[in-house]
């Protein structure tokens, strides 16, 4: 059995993905399952399903430690506590799907352009080629989010001042400050796939 310890640069990591924008959060979700042809995302969600023992959609801390203890790994209810509330996005105390798949995701090969361009598309329903409010609203609700601070937290990448995100600023803020990012995904990774 291994045990795994939650470094200090691990914890701060975790700390600030927890403070990072929830508009950015939200994208980053839908980034994370619509990442196409992508085998490493084929296998967190084939793990996503097997941890998922009774059907419920969400993976529990009780189920995330069973299946560890299952693949031999020993690793304190309170690590994986720590680790699964940083990506558990709308506090419900479980992660569902899109969660997990955002926790075990590679930021760097999920923020590719291409990726980021197809999330954008997306959320912009009415094809203008920005963000409206009213959209960035349904992106965070989509992501079970509480999309009321919307407003606030489009200002802080709305360079321009229009009151819009257009993509060159969502493509910033999708690419910008990301290693805490990184660090807390792979802290989560370590700790559930080894």
């Amino acid at each position: 059995e291994s045990e795994y310890v939650l470094e200090g640069s691990s914890i701060r990591s975790l700390k600030q993905f927890m403070q990072v924008n929830q508009f950015k959060k939200a994208a980053l979700m839908l980034v994370a399952t619509d990442a196409r042809g992508n085998r490493e995302l084929q296998v967190f969600r084939k793990a996503f399903h097997e941890i998922d023992t009774d059907g419920s959609g969400t993976v529990s801390i009780a189920e995330l430690v069973r299946w560890l203890r299952k693949k031999h790994k020993k690793v304190s209810t309170d690590r994986i506590l720590e680790a699964l509330s940083a990506f558990d996005l709308d506090q419900s105390g479980e992660l569902d799907y899109q969660e997990f798949m955002l926790a075990t995701g590679k930021i760097r090969a999920l923020n590719n352009v291409e990726n980021v361009a197809r999330v954008f598309r997306q959320m912009d329903t009415d094809g203008d080629g920005v963000l409206s409010l009213s959209e960035v609203q349904r992106a965070m609700e989509t992501a079970g989010m509480d999309h009321r601070k919307a407003r606030d937290m489009m200002k802080e990448f709305d360079a321009d001042g229009s009151g819009t995100i257009d993509y060159s600023e969502f493509l910033a803020m999708m690419q910008h400050g990301n290693r805490d990012l990184e660090e807390a995904t792979d802290y989560f990774k370590k700790i559930t796939f080894g």
